[in-house]
């Protein structure tokens, strides 16, 4: 897919989260952070936008700004992307990109 950043098996999330927002060049503020579960808590309550599944613990729920309707698992971080997109002025062009196939 072509990600360049992958952090596995992190207990801290918050700190790997601000140590690639160091690397970017970024502030926390800018970040859009999606999760499901307690190592996710304290990223969700410091990101710019803080995001959830609704199969989530409902203490995620209390502290996230956005709860998708898909749930984790079935289509969440796609409703995420694409929402963004939207939000970004850039979802035109990615349709548009697909339909006619310029890539």
């Amino acid at each position: 897919m072509g990600i360049p950043h992958v952090y596995q098996g992190c207990e801290d999330k918050l700190t790997t989260l601000r140590q690639l927002c160091q690397r970017l060049n970024i502030e926390l503020d800018q970040v859009a952070y999606c999760g499901d579960d307690l190592p996710d808590l304290a990223a969700i309550k410091r990101s710019g936008i803080g995001i959830t599944v609704p199969n989530a613990p409902d203490y995620l729920h209390t502290h996230a700004d956005w709860v998708t309707e898909r749930l984790g698992g079935h289509g969440a971080v796609r409703e995420v992307c694409d929402t963004l997109l939207e939000a970004q002025g850039h979802w035109g062009a990615v349709i548009d990109t697909y339909l006619h196939g310029r890539r």
